[in-house]
């Protein structure tokens, strides 16, 4: 199985609860907390977004809200970075503060979309070959569809008041 982004959304009791009990965190990682339509797996995406947000110069405020939307601000757990130590994840599992999630949804919202996806060449070879990748569809398109996800993710996690968590798995 490959190592991926992962995020989802859930109730700030629930989080509280990650922080204090291993078995409940193992319950996180597991995707055993969030509703059904509460989870985001961001694939390979991440580097190539950030990387996207540079070169399309897009606001500093909404560079930041990507930063914490990928890298959280603080971790779940401080006894167990990772997850539990019989069954770790490839990061530690940080999370967002619903404050930081407001923020990160208001943030998002200002991507000027026309320079995000503007600063490439409408070839896909050439576009592919200035990021160093070999995708099989345009990187527009690649990233473009985690960015949206990753908005809309935040805008319902901002709207039913809850918080986030990340890792990679």
């Amino acid at each position: 199985m490959a190592v991926t982004q992962q995020i989802v959304r859930l109730h700030p009791n629930l989080l509280q609860l990650c922080s204090i009990s291993e078995e409940v965190l193992k319950r996180l990682i597991s995707l055993q907390l969030q509703s059904e339509d509460g989870h985001l797996d961001l694939n390979w995406a991440p580097s190539g977004l950030e990387r996207y947000f540079e070169a399309s110069q897009q606001l500093p405020e909404s560079k930041l809200a990507l930063y914490l939307a990928l890298n959280g601000s603080r971790l779940v757990n401080n006894d167990h970075r990772c997850g539990p130590d019989y069954d770790p994840v490839y990061s530690d599992i940080t999370a967002l503060s619903r404050e930081e999630v407001d923020f990160v949804a208001n943030n998002l919202s200002k991507i000027d979309w026309e320079s995000f996806f503007g600063w490439l060449p409408e070839d896909k070879e050439e576009a592919n070959k200035i990021l160093g990748t070999d995708l099989t569809i345009h990187p527009n398109t690649y990233h473009g569809d985690y960015l949206k996800e990753l908005v809309t993710f935040y805008q319902k996690a901002s709207k039913d008041q809850m918080v986030t968590a990340m890792w990679w798995d």
